[in-house]
Parts: structure tokens; sequence; C-alpha cells
């Protein structure tokens, strides 16, 4: 029997009986009747090295900074169970790591949130042309217990607070009598605060930095 392959409102019509295949046209598959997508063409997924999320309760919050052209970049963060007891302290050491990610940044912060409240702090588009979303901060940092590295990624870098590591190419230095003052700030900040993403128990440590571009 002749078969011809057609797709037709995303779905490729390539079965002896006309049923329909979905097809993917990112990857150019077609995958099994009521497979999801990533599914091998038999409809079976390959779960090899995947990491399950851990069972419970986890607490984010992140920041939003607004760019030049008026497009918004964010990044998030884990800590630790915001309670009665905790709730002034916790306000306390954001408002130092928003204060201290204003100081490193060129774009205008548009909003803020903690678990149970999101806040928009402005409309503003910066007036600086060089607050960039794509110019962007990579932070690395490390679960102090189990040594995990997790990452998050500040937009509108101001590019004048990082100095390089000499020979690092985009390595920011972010510690040390090198570093930039308000980098070092951030650090401290957002040390005080940050848990893991795997325990709101472990605290975390920076271990690097490096600037991103547009084309990074």
């Amino acid at each position: 029997m002749f078969q011809r392959m057609t797709t037709y409102l995303g779905r490729s019509l390539d079965m002896p009986n006309g049923e329909c295949s979905p097809f993917d046209k990112t990857t150019n598959k077609t995958y099994a009747v009521g497979a999801p997508r990533g599914a091998n063409r038999n409809g079976s997924i390959n779960l090899k090295g995947s990491k399950m999320p851990p069972i419970g309760s986890v607490h984010v919050s992140g920041i939003s900074y607004r760019d030049a052209t008026d497009e918004v970049g964010s990044f998030e963060f884990f800590h630790g169970a915001i309670t009665t007891t905790s709730i002034a302290g916790f306000l306390t050491n954001f408002g130092a790591l928003q204060t201290a990610t204003d100081a490193i940044t060129l774009g205008v912060r548009s909003s803020q949130f903690w678990t149970g409240d999101r806040t928009t702090v402005s409309n503003a588009i910066p007036t600086n042309p060089a607050a960039q979303r794509e110019a962007r901060l990579r932070v690395k940092y490390m679960d102090d217990v189990t040594e995990q590295q997790y990452t998050l990624t500040i937009p509108t870098i101001d590019f004048s607070k990082l100095v390089f590591v000499a020979g690092g190419k985009d390595a920011v230095v972010f510690s040390g009598a090198g570093a930039n003052a308000d980098i070092v700030a951030w650090v401290t900040a957002f040390e005080t605060i940050a848990r893991s993403p795997d325990s709101d128990l472990n605290t975390v440590t920076v271990v690097k930095m490096r600037f991103i571009g547009q084309n990074s």
C-alpha cells in the first residue's frame, strides 16, 4: 500500500488507516498517538538521568527589571519558610537584596514578589539606553550541605560594576580586594537570604559569576 506523508494542522497523516499521529515541527518527528512531546516514536519516555522534584513545599521569591526597550527580565531564588516569627527578618533581608541588586543593574526594578505577596514597583522605562535585558550576570551558587550547584541570571546588569578575572574571559571577580564593592554587597545580601532549592534549611554560597550577553 502506497503511503504518502502529509501534514495537516500540525498532525502527520502517515498511518495506513489514516489515523493522525502528532507531528512536532521543531524536531521534525512524529510521535505515537497520545504520547507527550519528547517521547520516543513508540510513545515511551526515557527518564534516565532525569531528576524528579523533591516532595514538599518550596519557598520562592523574585525580582524583575525593565530595560530601555520596555522588555522585562527577572530572576528567582529559594529561601526558608516565611512564618510569623521570621517574616520581619525576611522582609529586612529581602529589602537588602533588592537594594543590592539595584546597585548593580541599569534597568528599572519593575516588580518583586515573595510567596504570598507580589508587588508592582514601577512601570517606568529606564533612561539609560544601555539598560538591556540581554545584558545579564549569571550567578552560580552551591548548596553548603550537598554541594549541588544552581544558577540564576540577573537582567540589565550594569557593565561598569563588573571586574573581570584576568584570563577568565567573561568570569567576574565577586570577592576579595579586586571585586567591585556593589558586587560584593550583592553576594552578601544574597547569601544572607537565599537557601537551597532542595532544602530551605541549607544555606548557599556563591561560587562563580559570569557576564553573558545577547549572543552568549
